[in-house]
């Protein structure tokens, strides 16, 4: 029996490097988008400690200090604003390494369907064949075996 060769199965190895890769580029966005989410829960906690901290304090006012922890807090809003912001640029980013990468794998699924089904018509095909020839050998054997007398 033969062996079936799909004959664009160098195209099909296309498709599976190029799914690789949109697969890796969506990995590094979801990273990305995590690592800032992260870092924003960072500032918020670090807002919140700054000011349990302050408030758990001495019995007296300090100004000095009131005014440090208003500057302190008001660098870690803008921090959090920006990274709210890159967040957002991120997660559109995700979004569309998400669509990129489900059109090559939508890509390469469908080369890999077309391999299937006609890996699957090539075998049915060889056995149909096979038997074709057992058939033959076995009707050849009997009227060989008529002519001979046995």
């Amino acid at each position: 029996m033969r062996r079936f060769r799909f004959r664009l199965e160098r195209l099909l190895e296309i498709r599976s490097f190029r799914e690789r890769e949109a697969q890796i580029k969506l990995a590094e966005k979801s990273g990305l988008c995590i690592r800032l989410s992260n870092r924003i829960k960072e500032t918020l906690q670090e807002a919140k400690r700054s000011f349990q901290e302050s408030a758990a304090g001495t019995a007296f006012l300090d100004l000095s200090l009131l005014l440090a922890r208003d500057l302190y807090l008001q660098r870690l809003k803008v921090q959090r604003a920006r990274l709210e912001e890159e967040l957002e640029a991120g997660i559109k980013a995700r979004e569309e390494a998400r669509r990129k990468f489900l059109e090559v794998s939508r890509e390469k699924k469908v080369l890999e369907k077309l391999k299937e089904r006609r890996q699957n018509d090539f075998y049915t095909t060889q056995k149909k064949e096979a038997f074709k020839l057992l058939d033959e050998i076995n009707l050849g054997r009997e009227v060989r075996n008529k002519v001979s007398g046995v």
